[in-house]
Order: C-alpha cells, then structure tokens, then sequence
C-alpha cells in the first residue's frame, strides 16, 4: 500500500474512468452518500448546511480509490464502505 500513496501514475487522481469497472461503481455508489467535495458547487453547500460534513476527497488510482472523511462521520463512512465494497 505504501507504493501506492506515492501518487506516480501517470493520471489526474479525480477521473473516474482510470480504475476499474468494479470501483467505478463503488464510487457511484459512495457519492450518494458521501459527496465528491472536488465536484461540489458552493451554492449548494450555502442552501444545506448539513452537506458539508458528508463532503469527501476522493483520489482515484488504477485499482484503488483513496478516501478522506470528515472525522465527525467517521463511523457512518466506515460502514458505508465496507457495506459497499461487499455489494460490488
């Protein structure tokens, strides 16, 4: 996993289409619940003041996607990923 964070792939770390068929739909899946925060336009976040701790940062490799949550959904995020990641 270490090689994996050093981010040297040769890709911007926010399209989708680079990893795999099975991921692209985890993350389909994942920003339901837990918005791209690189996608999010502000004036939505003004209208729900709730929508910003679900925001999350998503750095997409060729066969992994790196999340960072909010620690104030922490528990929530962990169980949504593993729930998904069974599902897919």
């Amino acid at each position: 996993m270490k090689k994996k964070t050093k981010w040297a792939e040769p890709h911007d770390y926010t399209t989708i289409s680079v990893t795999t068929p099975v991921l692209q739909k985890w993350y389909q899946d994942m920003v339901e619940h837990f918005s791209n925060m690189n996608l999010m336009v502000e004036e939505l976040l003004e209208e729900d003041g709730e929508l910003e701790s679900s925001l999350t940062e998503y750095s997409i490799g060729n066969a992994m996607i790196y999340t960072a949550f909010a620690w104030s959904v922490a528990d929530e995020a962990y169980s949504t990923v593993k729930e998904l990641a069974k599902k897919h």
